[in-house]
């Protein structure tokens, strides 16, 4: 049986065997101060015995106490499998009962492993950059004439960010973004569904496609995806935090934001945007799925006009009231200045769904059709419930 974290989106630090079959590791913290997410590759030889692995997952132990708290507050949670099908992920626990057993302040593992088999296990379901363009590519060969598959610039590590786009001349202009944080996973799965979603033959799915030239940016950060990190790109910088006075001229520091945004000021202003987050766990969470939401911070001065205003409002109505969100506390989080949404409102009056998803709780199909539900209760607000001079 071998075990590594060395492969595309495998993540962890310190890997050492302590004995035969028993492995400690340390999740992936890195420049943005996030500290959760390992994903280790198991194998064992066709002429191997059937084994058990046990492993212990530990904080990053270079950011110390901070780092250990923001580990721990992302447990209990489900973690996850799969064997060399990486759209197969499945609760550990799904394999073997007792496999996971929530420490003061580790984790420890146990996984049965057969002769001649592969087993991946993460703390959420990741999916993989490559795989992404391959699914990109595929919508592209089969749905040609309604969609285009393009890149909005290349990466530090020079990795096209892929941008899918459903458009229509003279329409609204909507915007959905995930990846800023690479092991935020449920947001580009999201984004798949919505692709998948505005191309099927629901009627609600036309109202998408006929009232709004779509743009979706399903992993803005394919380095920190690639690399397994837990919430910052190759250079180290945190993706989400990164845009005070975006909207004055201040270029972003990242690679990535700086691409992100003079596309945005150049091809896409957007008069929507739809942005997926995710978290894991639910010990500060009152029930499941423990999704959550966050709002702007200053709404009341960012938005221009009474209309404009109310129609953000509306938007926090139905994300409320129609999506599993906004079930831990009753109180949204905050997006401040440094967030895309706010230099957004500022600078192009942009109204803002900012959407987490709970990968602890629900797995890869349930995030794939997160993003559809969310979509369809902010356009129901925009179609419905805003007047059209309003937008």
């Amino acid at each position: 049986m071998t075990i590594t974290t060395d492969f595309e989106c495998g993540g962890g630090k310190r890997l050492t065997q302590l004995a035969a079959g028993h492995w400690r590791v340390e999740a992936v913290g890195d420049g943005s101060g996030y500290d959760k997410y390992f994903c280790v590759q198991v194998t064992s030889e066709a002429d191997e015995a059937p084994q058990v692995l046990r492993l212990e997952l530990h904080p990053d132990s270079e950011l110390a106490e901070p780092g250990a708290a923001f580990f721990e507050s992302h447990f209990p949670s489900n973690i996850w499998c799969c064997g060399a099908d990486w759209r197969g992920w499945r609760p550990l626990r799904n394999t073997w009962e007792d496999s996971v057993v929530f420490h003061p302040h580790h984790i420890e593992l146990r996984a049965p492993i057969a002769p001649g088999t592969q087993l991946h296990v993460a703390t959420n379901p990741p999916l993989r950059y490559s795989d992404l363009v391959s699914w990109a590519e595929g919508i592209r060969q089969k749905h040609g004439d309604r969609v285009s598959v393009g890149a909005i610039g290349r990466s530090v590590d020079g990795r096209d960010i892929p941008v899918v786009r459903l458009p229509k001349a003279g329409a609204r202009k909507l915007l959905v973004l995930a990846g800023q944080h690479p092991s935020e996973h449920c947001g580009n799965w999201a984004c798949e569904g919505i692709v998948e979603y505005a191309l099927s033959s629901i009627s609600d799915a036309r109202d998408i496609t006929g009232s709004f030239d779509v743009a979706v940016i399903p992993m803005v950060n394919p380095d920190g995806n690639v690399r397994g990190l837990s919430g910052a790109n190759a250079e180290g910088i945190n993706l989400f935090s990164d845009f005070t006075d975006a909207a004055e001229g201040n270029a972003p520091k990242a690679t990535e934001n700086r691409l992100l945004w003079s596309w945005i000021a150049s091809e896409f202003p957007p008069d929507v945007i739809l942005h997926f987050h995710g978290y894991m766990g639910w010990r500060v969470f009152s029930h499941p799925p423990y999704d959550g939401v966050y709002f702007l911070r200053d709404a009341e001065t960012l938005y221009a006009t009474p209309d404009r205003l109310a129609a953000y409002r509306t938007i926090q109505d139905r994300l409320i009231f129609e999506t599993p969100a906004y079930t831990s506390t009753w109180s949204a989080g905050q997006l401040a200045e440094e967030s895309l949404e706010h230099q957004l409102a500022l600078r192009f009056g942009t109204l803002s769904a900012f959407y987490e998803i709970n990968s602890g709780s629900v797995g890869a199909f349930d995030q794939f059709r997160r993003g559809p539900q969310v979509l369809s209760a902010v356009v129901r607000a925009l179609l419905r419930d805003v007047p059209r001079a309003a937008l």
